[in-house]
């Protein structure tokens, strides 16, 4: 048969995960696009303390932070205010509060959320955006996000292969001393940052891929997941990608997200995913005449699979979809 694309050889993963084992993303928003589709399926997953974060120093900070559960203060370089807002250096924008009481209360809370489950988490899925940093000339402080700050409040450089290795090795094998089952998948985002520039961009792509090969071959219980190599070869077809031309589109990261699947979920696993989706498409239904006597006996039928599913698997809450279906 004639072949019209190169496909990905994924090399065979040697963990897999399941329903009830806890799973943590740090990273960039890839991260979140691969969180989302987790929740969508009910796995157990930990909201990012951080938000989304796209360079290894930031990341490794985040799970020094983690590991330790120390609280941020109104004294922390981190805390910062500009234009009537209060940031921080270490989370993403939607963190920010107009009060700086607000700020700490949040960050703290989700800091706290996850390092409760700190020796609970089965899985810490780590996504790479891109190798270049920006550091504060005031302190010298790498930042996750600039929040907009004028460029010269910064320099920017590229970290090393070595710096990458060795910024996300140190947190990693202090987070499997503490949690000794832990595994770490590791992936680099395949979006683009174009900001870099084409050519610096592919480099620093380059150095990520490097660090993480290093990182696999250095440390126990760590794998990789090639979706950037999926999207730029399997996917390279910009119908693949979002009005921007950059961000993956959603037939994309559902394809990525199948693959993904079929890497780390056995069988078993992903025949409970495709009947807790079947359920899940329900309850994202609108139906255009829901007080239809075929509406209500819909809902009926989508609340019996519920409680045969609560029955033999009662870690599921289905609070949500429960009161949607009642509704009717």
């Amino acid at each position: 048969m004639l072949k019209l694309r190169t496909t990905i050889e994924i090399q065979p993963i040697t963990t897999s995960i399941k329903y009830e084992q806890p799973i943590l993303l740090l990273g960039s928003c890839f991260a979140q696009h691969i969180g989302k589709q987790l929740k969508e399926h009910k796995l157990s997953v930990i909201p990012s303390p951080n938000g989304i974060l796209y360079n290894p120093a930031s990341i490794a900070q985040s799970i020094h932070r983690l590991h330790s559960g120390a609280a941020y203060d109104k004294n922390d370089p981190a805390i910062f205010n500009y234009q009537e807002k209060w940031i921080s250096f270490d989370h993403h924008g939607d963190f920010s509060k107009l009060n700086q009481d607000e700020l700490l209360q949040h960050i703290n809370e989700q800091l706290q959320v996850a390092h409760a489950q700190i020796q609970d988490i089965q899985y810490l899925i780590l996504t790479l955006g891109t190798a270049y940093v920006y550091e504060l000339k005031t302190n010298r402080k790498v930042v996750a996000n600039c929040h907009q700050l004028p460029a010269k409040k910064f320099t920017r450089y590229r970290l090393s292969v070595s710096e990458v290795v060795t910024l996300l090795s140190k947190p990693i094998i202090k987070l499997q001393k503490t949690n000794p089952q832990l595994q770490i998948l590791l992936t680099v985002s395949p979006i683009r940052h174009w900001k870099d520039g084409a050519i610096d961009n592919q480099r620093s792509k380059s150095t990520l891929l490097l660090a993480v090969e290093q990182l696999c071959q250095q440390l126990k219980q760590v794998h990789y997941f090639p979706s950037y190599e999926i999207m730029m070869d399997e996917l390279r077809d910009y119908r693949f990608y979002a009005s921007d031309m950059l961000h993956p589109s959603e037939v994309a990261i559902q394809y990525i997200w199948q693959q993904f699947k079929d890497s780390f979920f056995k069988e078993k696993e992903q025949h409970l995913m495709k009947k807790v989706a079947t359920i899940r498409q329900a309850f994202h239904h609108r139906p255009r005449f829901p007080k239809s006597q075929s509406h209500q006996q819909f809902c009926i039928q989508q609340l019996e699979k519920i409680k045969r599913l609560k029955k033999q698997y009662p870690f599921f809450n289905w609070e949500e979809e429960e009161q949607y279906f009642s509704y009717f």
